[in-house]
């Protein structure tokens, strides 16, 4: 191979790699940003379950009656 073949295959296989380099950049920082926006939604909606879920069930217990607990011999 001439050397002027030589340098043109080798800036071609590194335009490739920079390409490749560029584009595998991208990709985790579009997996980046989704992975943080199911996360910030579980946590908004796990929030709301744990938020609602003690009043809830304290209010229930609160106008549950009082079993009382009798013994018939």
């Amino acid at each position: 191979m001439t050397p002027c073949r030589r340098g043109t295959f080798d800036l071609i296989a590194a335009k490739e790699r920079e390409l490749s380099a560029e584009r595998d950049y991208a990709q985790a920082w579009r997996d980046y940003w989704i992975a943080a926006q199911i996360w910030k939604g579980n946590r908004r909606r796990l929030e709301g379950i744990v938020d609602a879920q003690p009043s809830a069930s304290l209010s229930a217990k609160a106008t549950e009656p009082i079993a009382t607990h009798e013994h018939k011999h």
